[in-house]
């Protein structure tokens, strides 16, 4: 604390604020009630000291801030590391008196941003397209909203694990997937457009919600891997959204869904996304200009 006050002063000439400082623990309640924080107390202490003496030293040291005041949830750590110099029970503080656990939040999280993921899902369904076309916008949708919102996506892929998602409350369960069934209807209507169309026949005893899946699939995988850092990297993937564009078109073809396409002509696949990109989340959307570019065409 002394050492960097000092170097930032003389370097820059220019009045110091500390703007976080703190420690992690695991803290405990102890028998008696109390949480008695030793570390926390002795490391505070040290670098409160060292601030004194570079007080004391000249250094025009103007503002201080400890990190926290309170605990609290910490994107990296969660709530398993606490941070602050008030002790606070997540099972009756007042983060609780809206949700009855840390599951429940984290679900409660995942469901506040649905309608905005929805409206892309609808703009897609409602393109001027063939189903086929439509069901390859729904997955630019998709990727267009992690690019827009990369911490909801980080918060879906903790609430969707089996320890949050089953130790959440059945009605904040309940509350997700009543607010996601718009985009399933979306998806599945795009399937049920390509049957009446003639575009797709389904085989045996598939259902149009199979169908759909198998996009959605892929679309989720492949953000997962993206957001998994280096590791397509170590698969040499340089280009994820663009492969996974190719392989909805893979998958499609696969099902037979008419028209057709050929992935292998790269000329025409670039087309096909400067199509979707202008009509469809382009004109009139300076936010999604912006992105699409990102989302669609270019690199994670």
């Amino acid at each position: 604390m002394y050492w960097t006050t000092r170097y930032c002063h003389e370097r820059y000439q220019k009045p110091i604020v500390v703007t976080e400082n703190g420690i992690s623990s695991t803290d405990s309640v102890a028998l008696d009630g109390h949480v008695h924080d030793p570390t926390r107390i002795d490391f505070t202490q040290r670098y409160l000291l060292q601030l004194e003496r570079a007080l004391d030293g000249g250094i025009p040291v103007e503002g201080y801030f400890h990190w926290s005041f309170i605990d609290n949830f910490e994107w990296a750590e969660g709530y398993k590391q606490r941070f602050g110099l008030i002790h606070c029970d997540y099972a009756t503080g007042t983060l609780y008196q809206h949700f009855g656990s840390k599951e429940d939040l984290v679900v409660a999280l995942l469901t506040d941003r649905v309608d905005e993921r929805t409206e892309l899902f609808r703009r897609a369904a409602e393109w001027d397209a063939r189903p086929r076309d439509r069901m390859f916008a729904v997955a630019a949708a998709e990727t267009l909203f992690v690019q827009r919102n990369p911490d909801y996506f980080r918060i879906a892929q903790l609430a969707l694990t089996e320890i949050v998602w089953s130790a959440a409350s059945v009605e904040r369960r309940h509350e997700y997937l009543a607010k996601m069934k718009p985009i399933g209807d979306i998806v599945v209507g795009i399937v049920k457009q390509g049957v009446e169309a003639g575009d797709l026949e389904l085989e045996g005893d598939a259902t149009v919600e199979e169908a759909a899946l198998g996009v959605w699939t892929l679309v989720c995988g492949t953000h997962n891997l993206v957001h998994a850092e280096g590791f397509l990297e170590s698969f040499e993937v340089r280009e994820p959204y663009r492969l996974m564009g190719r392989n909805i078109h893979r998958l499609l073809n696969g099902l037979d869904w008419q028209p057709l396409f050929d992935v292998g002509d790269v000329e025409a696949y670039d087309r096909y996304l400067e199509r979707l990109s202008s009509e469809l989340f382009g004109a009139g959307d300076e936010r999604a200009g912006r992105s699409r570019a990102g989302a669609v065409l270019g690199k994670a």
